[in-house]
């Protein structure tokens, strides 16, 4: 999503092309590094509180980094929101696997989980495509999901 919203951002923090298109990088270097990490973290201090951290992770990252103007920031904040992604999928694919009994209905569940999150990423496209939302809304427009998983009982 932010790659299509870089030369916008780019152009309202003043900054060159070059660094604002390092933005995308960090992401997915944190995202792919803490797959496996966050998988045996999730082992080890249980699935539902590495999940419920990591996605309030994500959201605060998301909520602050629509509001800074430092690139440097930028580009921190977004590798922590990929850091916080590879620790919250990992664990959300553990709770549902856990969550049903091997066979049909636990491959219905988890089609189902990975169908939500591909669709959570395509219609996180629509609006700036549309030209709906300014570009700072791209970086902070996930927040209010991770607010209402975080108060799950």
């Amino acid at each position: 999503m932010v790659n299509i919203a870089l030369p916008s951002i780019g152009a309202e923090l003043d900054c060159p092309p070059a660094p604002s298109a390092g933005s995308s990088t960090p992401t997915s270097s944190g995202y792919g590094g803490f797959l496996l990490l966050g998988g045996r973290v999730s082992d080890m201090l249980g699935r539902r509180n590495v999940f419920i951290i990591a996605v309030a992770v994500f959201g605060v990252a998301s909520i602050v980094s629509a509001f800074m103007s430092d690139v440097g920031w930028l580009i921190a904040l977004r590798l922590i929101k990929g850091i916080s992604a590879g620790f919250t999928v990992p664990a959300g694919m553990s709770i549902v696997s856990a969550s049903f009994a091997p066979g049909h209905s636990r491959s219905k569940a988890l089609t189902l989980y990975s169908v939500i999150g591909t669709m959570g990423f395509g219609l996180g496209l629509v609006p700036k495509l549309a030209y709906w939302a300014p570009s700072r809304s791209d970086l902070g427009g996930s927040a209010p999901p991770e607010s209402r998983i975080c108060r799950l009982p």
